[in-house]
């Protein structure tokens, strides 16, 4: 019998620098499944503090903006591969993973920032991405 550590079947929605293409990818490039390109089925917030840098998303409120469903990237992958990007991504200090649904009803990971480090982001300019989606940055709008 496997451990239920070694099965593929971690399933983690990668919105920002994970995605096929993306400056972290390499991290994943032949560890995980791409299952395909997704929404969200409810609205977050996707900001960011340097848009050369990565991106994070909320259920929290910047100022009034309109969250929006977010665009990404489904990826099946192994224990130790969460494990990395969790390392990656400092869960659960900075962000935070927790399950959300997709437009298709599929369940998976993504990664929240914390309320902490988004209160402290708040005090600096930060971008807003109406889109919903890293990869379309032409309707950013820069929030102080």
């Amino acid at each position: 019998m496997q451990s239920p550590t070694m099965v593929a079947d971690f399933y983690v929605f990668l919105y920002g620098t994970l995605r096929v293409n993306g400056g972290n990818y390499e991290l994943l490039a032949g560890r995980s499944e791409y299952v395909g390109t997704f929404k969200t089925r409810d609205p977050y917030t996707m900001f960011t503090g340097d848009l050369d840098g990565s991106p994070y998303i909320t259920d929290l409120y910047l100022v009034n903006e309109e969250p929006t469903p977010i665009v990404g990237e489904l990826h099946r992958m192994y224990y130790d591969v969460l494990q990395d990007i969790d390392a990656l991504e400092g869960h659960p200090e900075y962000m935070r993973r927790r399950e959300i649904v997709l437009e298709t009803g599929q369940v998976a990971w993504a990664y929240f920032l914390n309320d902490g480090p988004f209160q402290q982001m708040r005090t600096q300019t930060v971008y807003y991405l109406p889109s919903g989606d890293w990869f379309n940055q032409d309707d950013v709008v820069e929030i102080r």
